[in-house]
């Protein structure tokens, strides 16, 4: 069980570093390459906001924020793949805040001037991971009430 929760949690950490990586060497701090013509791109950005850019203060917070998903996680009994997903990903933008202190984002979608707010692997992780367990939370909720 425990290799169920580990081994994820550090493959997205290691992908998310190799890939902010793989940017840092590639692709200049403020430019883009068209991936996909203009709707997917890749733009090397440091972040020193929240996900999808939000900004606020220095980085400590961040630092406080991860203890915290750490603790709540490993209070959890049942460690599923999804909690590592969005430990992995808190994880992977930690390491940026560190040494960085600001994200590399590099992710670009979108259509023309509409564009959705860069963002990394990390950032996919912790979303994908959050949504699902909402979702399985409001279905356990629906067949609990029938």
């Amino acid at each position: 069980m425990r290799t169920k929760f580990v081994l994820p949690c550090i493959l997205v950490v290691l992908v998310d570093q190799a890939s902010k990586y793989a940017i840092s060497r590639l692709v200049p701090l403020g430019r883009s390459v068209r991936i996909f013509g203009d709707s997917v791109r890749f733009i090397h950005v440091h972040n020193p906001g929240a996900v999808f850019s939000i900004p606020v203060g220095p980085y400590f917070p961040y630092i406080v924020s991860a203890a915290c998903i750490l603790l709540f996680i490993f209070s959890v009994r049942k460690r599923s793949a999804l909690l590592s997903l969005i430990l992995g990903g808190a994880i992977g933008n930690l390491i940026d805040r560190i040494r960085i202190q600001a994200v590399i984002d590099f992710i670009d979608i979108g259509i023309g001037n509409l564009r959705w707010p860069t963002f990394n692997v990390a950032d996919s992780c912790i979303t994908i991971g959050i949504i699902i367990l909402i979702i399985i939370q409001f279905r356990r909720k629906q067949k609990d009430s029938n």
